[in-house]
């Protein structure tokens, strides 16, 4: 719509109104508008890049965690004030060799895991619990009973015995794990 290009000696019935009024009223109110538009799209703009910044930085941790588990694999669980640790460190590894360090880790922990489930029949004897069966933990690390459910020889007898202390031992893991993760990369 130009309102420039509209003649000056145009009638209204409404003849007390002046069209220069008018036109320029109109001019500052479409101004008006385009300029809350911009500092709107300008608002969005600095949000979403705000957001990315986020993102990036989001995603230089994750960057800095796999390198990390990739010089070394630590695993780590707590059960019931008794604490087993073990760390495999190393130079950078290929996939393979990073596998392998997972499951060497895992593997220890598994073997501190099954020794302490033997020797603490007041918590989970090796009935409760076999080898394949924490591997399947370890490897699927479930959140919530539900998950709990999903992994071959847990039943919802055990899961309602000792599911809340596994996902307790798991979490309590995971925290510790991030914790430790995050004052070794600050060094």
């Amino acid at each position: 719509m130009k309102l420039n290009s509209v003649p000056a000696h145009v009638s209204s019935p409404h003849s007390n109104l002046n069209l220069e009024e008018l036109q320029t009223t109109v001019l500052s109110r479409a101004t008006s508008l385009s300029e809350t538009a911009l500092k709107v799209l300008l608002w969005e703009r600095d949000k979403l890049t705000l957001e990315q910044r986020f993102i990036e930085d989001e995603i230089a941790k994750c960057d800095q965690r796999i390198k990390n588990i990739k010089g070394g694999f630590e695993a780590e669980v707590r059960i019931k004030k008794a604490q087993f640790t073990h760390t495999i460190c190393g130079e950078e590894k290929s996939d393979a060799e990073d596998e392998e360090a997972r499951e060497s880790a895992a593997a220890c922990l598994l073997t501190k895991l099954h020794q302490y489930t033997t020797a603490a029949s007041d918590v989970l004897t090796e009935d409760h619990l076999s080898n394949p069966m924490l591997q399947k933990i370890i490897t699927k690390i479930p959140r919530n009973k539900e998950e709990l459910l999903q992994i071959d020889g847990l039943g919802k007898d055990k899961v309602s015995r000792y599911g809340d202390l596994l996902l307790e031992t798991i979490e309590t893991t995971i925290k510790e794990y991030y914790v430790t993760n995050k004052k070794g990369s600050m060094e």
